[in-house]
């Protein structure tokens, strides 16, 4: 049976329970792979390897630098720790995170999807499909799909293994797409399945996708509004190397002839966020549950109030050196046109936010949402009746 469209769906059915980033999701993978095949401990020499040894088990194939992402990803969320230059599985947390227990429903979905191809094809076409090549025509519609349409770039490189349809059975291709459309009218549950495997696959090639010369000038007099994250991304407070990620970001987006810009009501938050760090410094009664997270970074890494203060003032130049501009939300139209329901919206993303997190106290985190409820609004209003189809048109 083939381990890459398993694994695909695995990666949906991880997203949809645990709503965290795509990289945290990869840590049950590597949490996974470390208790079948009893690896304790990798050094970064031995990370090619372990990308090996990750296609053997899962069939998806992530390259050397995301698979770093993922490693220190895992270490942020204690599934590895680093000792003396190697990174160090840690036993109980690898056991939570391992989805053994959680694959085999989805190994039987599987089995029910392919045997339902080979059923469709000898009844309605009297053509004869076994289990392997039913699985090949499937990585070969995914492979040649999803990416193509998604991204729009021939240089985009798969997480799925190269697979060559023999001449003869190109022919399949339609009875596979026949009985897509089968499945879609006549067995939400196996339509279903397919849809987790395309959006795994969607989800794995957001990230190992490469970057090559990304934008170019597919952003040329696009204007792009900059959220918290991005601000204290590049201002590093959240570590050396996203700072570099996110300044080389920018400095594409720049070149590319992008405009970009953060709201005033963004730039409060910035500002009250690095505040409040400066005051949780070098308190004895510090709560990690009520500090923010740029907080508990600087508590982490052992920074002084003074330390901070130079964050704060590090704001400026850095909106400087990337001629990010401070805008004020657009004016609501008179006539009440290009409007949306702020309400509903900021109950649907508590909501959301619930769904996640059932310990999420939306009345504590009322304004912070807000602030989202007015960014998005604001760019609903600034787009007016746009539609845009390329990035160079928003």
């Amino acid at each position: 049976m083939d381990r890459s469209l398993i694994s695909l769906s695995m990666v949906t059915v991880l997203w949809e329970t645990r709503r965290n980033y795509f990289l945290d999701i990869f840590t049950s993978f590597v949490a996974t792979l470390s208790n079948r095949r009893s690896i304790t401990a990798i050094t970064v020499d031995q990370v090619p390897e372990f990308c090996k040894c990750f296609v053997d088990e899962f069939g998806i194939i992530i390259p050397f630098h995301p698979m770093l992402a993922i490693i220190n990803k895992c270490r942020q969320n204690g599934v590895l720790r680093k000792e003396m230059g190697r990174y160090v599985f840690v036993k109980d947390a690898v056991s939570k995170s391992d989805f053994s227990a959680e694959e085999a429903l989805l190994i039987r979905k599987q089995k029910s999807l392919v045997v339902g191809l080979s059923e469709f094809a000898h009844t309605e076409y009297e053509q004869d499909i076994d289990p392997a090549l039913a699985e090949d025509l499937l990585i070969d519609l995914l492979r040649h799909n999803d990416i193509d349409i998604l991204f729009a770039s021939r240089d985009t490189t798969s997480v799925l293994p190269e697979i060559r349809i023999a001449k003869k059975y190109k022919g399949f291709l339609h009875i596979l797409n026949r009985y897509i459309i089968h499945i879609y009218n006549s067995n939400p549950a196996a339509f279903s399945y397919l849809s987790d495997v395309s959006l795994g696959h969607v989800i794995t090639a957001a990230v190992v996708v490469q970057v090559y010369d990304w934008p170019g000038d597919t952003v040329r007099k696009s204007m792009f509004y900059l959220d918290t994250p991005i601000i204290f991304k590049l201002l590093g407070a959240d570590g050396p190397e996203q700072a570099r990620e996110y300044e080389d970001f920018m400095m594409r987006l720049r070149k590319g002839g992008a405009d970009l810009a953060v709201f005033q009501h963004t730039m409060a938050e910035v500002n009250e966020i690095l505040e409040g760090s400066v005051k949780w410094a070098n308190r004895p009664d510090f709560d990690p549950a009520r500090a923010s997270r740029v907080a508990l970074f600087f508590r982490q890494q052992g920074y002084s109030q003074t330390e901070i203060e130079k964050f704060i003032l590090r704001v400026e130049s850095i909106l400087g050196t990337y001629e990010i501009k401070i805008r004020e939300v657009p004016a609501y139209d008179e006539n009440g046109q290009h409007v949306i329901s702020e309400g509903k919206l900021q109950s649907l993303i508590e909501s959301s936010y619930l769904e996640g997190d059932p310990s999420f106290d939306k009345e504590l985190h009322e304004f912070r949402t807000r602030r989202d409820v007015s960014s998005i609004s604001a760019i609903y209003r600034l787009r007016r009746d746009s539609r845009p189809r390329f990035l160079r048109e928003s």
